[in-house]
């Protein structure tokens, strides 16, 4: 069956924040004592959902300060420094493509809906969306949730739906859907653990219309 909805993840996939998030995350290891993040690719060999899990690996101590406040206080930086941010290569072009396809698409994201809303608005891309969706908070969590809401509102089954994302937590939302995933390096894993998930991989959006015409062919 021909796809007719496309659900799109934000940071990383549409919203190039990787520099913003190295360098925020970079401010608050630093005032801690901890080491940096050295590179990109350093940071897409630690980063990891949930988000908790990863600020653990990088060294943050929840039993001397609670990850909530760690959280509001990244957040606080990053969207301070989000008006640098730039969308992804390709990613207004692979919009207007799908559109003139007919496809429906819907914005799902883990950021907390006030920080979306923040992060969207130099973007002249909202008309875009039939839904833009994020969770109540700013902790990284709970957006398979929104995702499956979603679905049971909707008119759409889920052989109908291609999830498009930047991390192995997307894919995870796709199966627990039971949908199609694509996954589109230069956002917050690196290629070579997108690629060992086995959805199929692409290197920029320029190359998502054409693939996701050929899905259910």
């Amino acid at each position: 069956m021909s796809k007719r909805c496309v659900i799109w993840d934000w940071n990383g996939t549409l919203f190039d924040d990787l520099d913003v998030c190295i360098r925020v995350e970079n401010e608050l290891l630093a005032e801690r004592g901890l080491p940096p993040i050295p590179s990109r690719e350093a940071y897409l060999q630690v980063f990891t959902f949930p988000v908790r899990d990863y600020y653990q690996r990088l060294g943050f101590d929840f039993s001397a300060e609670p990850y909530e406040a760690v959280a509001a206080d990244y957040i606080r930086r990053y969207e301070a420094a989000c008006p640098t941010c730039a969308l992804c290569p390709g990613a207004e072009e692979a919009l207007a493509a799908l559109e003139e396809r007919g496809l429906c698409q819907v914005l799902i994201s883990a950021s907390g809906r006030r920080s979306l809303a923040h992060q969207m608005a130099p973007f002249s891309i909202a008309f875009r969306f039939s839904a833009i969706l994020g969770v109540e908070h700013d902790l990284a969590h709970g957006k398979r949730g929104l995702a499956e809401g979603w679905l049971a509102r909707s008119d759409f089954s889920p052989d109908q739906l291609v999830a498009v994302g930047d991390t192995l937590h997307d894919l995870e939302v796709a199966r627990a859907l039971g949908c199609d995933c694509v996954l589109v390096e230069g956002g917050h894993q690196s290629p070579a653990a997108l690629r060992a998930s086995g959805a199929p991989v692409i290197p920029t959006l320029a190359q998502l219309p054409a693939l996701i015409d050929s899905l259910g062919k």
